[in-house]
């Protein structure tokens, strides 16, 4: 026998001792990995209601106070008052998500999933979103390389404690809708009405006129602005004023040193200029998910809003679980646009530091792609292949994840000789069921020592 396999014989000898070893040392353990995973369980804090859960639906295109009403979103994420669950774009501007991808990356949250739209035409003209997507980081490509914002709702809510999520809703009502009409699949046995009723706790919508009128959001989808008002399920609130008068921004756009390394910064002063303001409609709702009125605004009786199909909403007495919400009489504007503005300017928290860096969403060891030399991808309908190269023996472990932590499979375990390999993954599921498509990411531990790479299943 030659020296090196010799050694080689040895290195693989060593490699599965260590396998077993590592076996042998969790079963030992297993009483305990079972009473440390119930005392997760019971108090870990991405499954109580410790923190309002948020998912984000936005027509990020039209104007800038969406870029805003993100921004808010992640400060408060910051702080520790609310959860980021996911986001979903309800334009049909193609680069509608990759944008919320830029502010998510700014924000170093970068692996918050993300859907769109996919249906009709709908208004779409930014004067913001190409320029930030060509100039900033993210990872997304255009509208159509992203996941249909229903099948990125349900993956959400079907892991969600019952009644702990709020919808924040700033756009179009598209994708509601298309999440009631939703019939059950594999991703839940649930339709989508029985899935919102079971998930859902409230809808705070930017869009209805009180006591009646015609809004811009209501106005572009009329159709779907009649069916969520007629069928949502669950419990809607409109904080609906004191945008118009409480406008912001300027503060952002008017600083060159901000605008070189904030798309936030950027987008305003893209879309409104050096150092104009501009409304802050869509900031209200995100900001009222997470504090409730605040001694800003009140809310109404339980009411009914009803919508033709232009759009045009009116109010009258009912039980429909809809309920206005506006804002003081007693509260200068200029309190609001303060509020929001400490907050716009107020810097990205660093990722290791944020109250939610250990949390199910997204999961550990995503935020940090780790180094891509060797290993490489190739995704396309036949499946994911993973080409690697092993330079010594090593102990080998391929998993697959989605982006909510689960365990879809694994396609590599144990040790292996020194050379190249090549794995490919047809996208079924340990229960050997064939999984949707989707953002997932493939974790790669050798020796101990973990890579993370997300890819787009689009098979």
């Amino acid at each position: 026998m030659q020296k090196t396999d010799y050694l080689r014989n040895i290195q693989m000898i060593q490699c599965k001792k260590q396998y077993f070893d590592s076996l042998n040392f969790l079963s030992d353990l297993h009483g305990v990995f079972l009473v440390l995973f119930l005392f997760f369980i019971l108090l870990h804090p991405a499954l109580s209601n410790a923190k309002t859960n948020i998912i984000f639906d936005s027509d990020f295109s039209t104007d800038v106070d969406d870029v805003g009403a993100l921004a808010i979103l992640h400060r408060l994420a910051d702080l520790g008052e609310i959860r980021i669950l996911g986001m979903t774009s309800n334009t049909s501007n193609p680069t509608s998500p990759a944008a919320m991808d830029v502010i998510n990356h700014y924000y170093e949250r970068p692996d918050i999933p993300i859907g769109v739209w996919k249906g009709a035409e709908l208004d779409h003209y930014s004067g913001y979103t190409d320029s930030i997507v060509a100039e900033f980081p993210h990872d997304l490509g255009l509208t159509k390389d992203v996941p249909d914002a229903t099948i990125v709702f349900r993956q959400i809510l079907v892991k969600v404690p019952d009644s702990s999520v709020v919808i924040v809703a700033v756009g179009f009502p598209v994708n509601l809708v298309e999440l009631i009409n939703s019939p059950a699949d594999t991703i839940s046995p649930l339709s989508g009405m029985e899935l919102v009723k079971q998930k859902v706790k409230r809808v705070d919508f930017m869009g209805a006129n009180y006591p009646e009128g015609l809004g811009y959001n209501f106005e572009k989808a009329g159709p779907a602005a009649h069916d969520f008002l007629r069928d949502w399920p669950t419990r809607i609130d409109f904080p609906m004023n004191g945008g118009t008068l409480a406008p912001v921004g300027g503060v952002l756009s008017a600083n060159d040193s901000l605008v070189r390394v904030s798309p936030v910064a950027k987008a305003f002063l893209l879309h409104t200029g050096k150092g104009n303001n501009r409304p802050s409609w869509d900031l209200i709702p995100v900001y009222y998910a997470a504090r409730g009125t605040d001694n800003i605004w009140y809310v109404l009786e339980e009411g009914c809003s009803f919508s033709d199909s232009s759009g045009y909403n009116t109010w009258s007495a009912g039980t429909c679980g809809h309920y206005p919400v506006l804002k003081k009489s007693d509260v200068p504007h200029s309190v609001i646009a303060g509020i929001f503005d400490e907050m716009l300017l107020a810097p990205p928290v660093p990722a290791a530091e944020k109250p939610d860096f250990n949390e199910i969403w997204p999961p550990v060891g995503l935020r940090t792609p780790g180094n891509k030399s060797d290993i490489r991808m190739f995704n396309n309908s036949q499946g994911l292949t993973i080409n690697y190269t092993l330079e010594s023996v090593s102990d080998m472990k391929i998993d697959i994840f989605n982006l909510y932590g689960n365990l879809i499979a694994t396609v590599q375990n144990g040790c292996q000789e020194t050379g190249t390999y090549k794995i490919v993954w047809s996208g079924t599921s340990i229960q050997k069921k064939h999984v949707p498509k989707g953002v997932y990411v493939v974790h790669m531990h050798k020796n101990g020592v973990t890579k993370a790479h997300k890819f787009f299943k689009h098979w």
